[in-house]
């Protein structure tokens, strides 16, 4: 039953992109036939093998080098899809013009599915109006608010560094550390502070929690997939939600397995903490006194923004959960590989590392001469270092 179940799910899957092919081939001229690209590696999956794939980083260097910023290539079926490299066109399509470029619904209904309803899984008035809720809390007066919160998380970082390093060093007559893990850690506890207030690991152990865990996994687990993603659109459509999670249960793929509980795992924790955020909420209202500050976390902030909105521009529980979880998974995966990476490189460039470290120690010096005794940057004088501004600028440009 099972698998005729999924033979038949697969079939049509095939009929689905076969019919758009024909109506697109048939009927249809093609948009980019003027478009310069390389020959598709087969009908059946075009250049995706080639485009998602671990080592597939040649291609993608051979098609900006051979063909310019713009490139026709090819997805299941002769389906033609442009891929784009040209800075000013990815300005004007991410940034300047983005509400006239929505994205793919294999992106959507593959975010739905893992994150729910957030800002990642919706298109048109539907993005606009989550937008619309979100967008005020990441204001530059919300984030000098959180600059303490930041540097709370780094002095604990410092010290268990300090202390696994003399462990390792006492056992093993090295003091080596796996500073990617420890990155990605940070970056999880920084970000589930700062956007949740809450703590997802208080750094006191060499121990992972399972949401670590889960966020690292994802996107290599993701692109391991990357071909049956391309099913995504078709198979949102199947049946209930109900129905559609069984038939993810049914399929007999580890790396799929791995996705669901991935998803469980965020959206289980995104519960939780929604429910004790309202919780807080509730207690402020009721407590509220001139003494009293409210929670500055970005959830917290959101919460109220939202309890203030009007009846058709509030978000739901589940629009509200799916953005937590876009929101810890975008800035923990963004941040940490922006950590690890700037780490490496100070470590291979001495002299910008040292420029960096006097840099700071220079305002340190500063700000105790005028009496602030803190031994702590505020939010704008870290803005102001222009050595740190420029290493951090040229580590995400590469």
């Amino acid at each position: 039953m099972l698998l005729h179940l999924s033979f038949t799910l697969v079939a049509l899957g095939i009929f689905y992109h076969l019919g758009r092919w024909a109506l697109r081939n048939l009927l249809l001229k093609s948009s980019f036939k003027h478009i310069p690209g390389p020959l598709p590696e087969s009908w059946f999956k075009g250049n995706l093998g080639q485009l998602f794939n671990s080592k597939g980083l040649p291609f993608h260097q051979e098609l900006v080098e051979r063909y310019g910023g713009m490139v026709k290539v090819h997805g299941f079926f002769g389906d033609e899809q442009l891929y784009i490299s040209d800075p000013r066109a990815l300005h004007s399509i991410i940034i300047k013009d983005q509400d006239a470029f929505e994205e793919t619904a294999v992106f959507v209904e593959t975010n739905k599915a893992i994150f729910g309803p957030g800002l990642v899984a919706t298109i048109g008035d539907h993005h606009k109006k989550q937008r619309k809720i979100v967008t005020p809390v990441f204001s530059v007066t919300q984030l000098r608010q959180l600059t303490p919160i930041i540097y709370e998380v780094a002095a604990k970082l410092s010290g268990v560094l300090d202390r696994e390093a003399t462990r390792r060093k006492a056992e093993t007559g090295e003091s080596v550390l796996d500073m990617s893990d420890w990155m990605s850690r940070v970056a999880l506890e920084t970000v589930g502070q700062t956007i949740l207030g809450y703590s997802f690991d208080p750094l006191d152990s060499p121990a992972t929690n399972p949401y670590t865990a889960a966020i690292k996994e994802l996107i290599p687990t993701m692109f391991s997939l990357s071909l049956v993603r391309q099913f995504a659109p078709f198979l949102s459509r199947i049946g209930t939600p109900a129905f559609r999670r069984r038939l993810v249960e049914w399929v007999p793929n580890q790396a799929v397995q791995k996705v669901k509980s991935m998803s469980d795992v965020m959206h289980e924790t995104a519960l939780e903490i929604l429910r004790r955020k309202r919780e807080d909420i509730i207690k402020e209202i009721e407590t509220e006194s001139p003494e009293s500050s409210p929670a500055k976390d970005i959830i917290s902030v959101l919460l109220r923004a939202n309890n203030r909105a009007t009846v058709t521009e509030k978000l739901s529980e589940e629009e509200l959960t799916g953005q937590m979880t876009v929101l810890i998974f975008g800035a923990q995966d963004t941040t940490s590989s922006a950590l690890s990476r700037i780490l490496y490189l100070l470590s291979i460039h001495r002299d910008i590392q040292k420029q960096v470290r006097d840099e700071v120690r220079e305002n340190l010096r500063q700000q105790r001469a005028e009496g602030n005794l803190s031994g702590r940057l505020d939010y704008d004088a870290v803005m102001a270092l222009p050595i740190l501004d420029a290493v951090i600028k040229e580590t995400l440009r590469l």
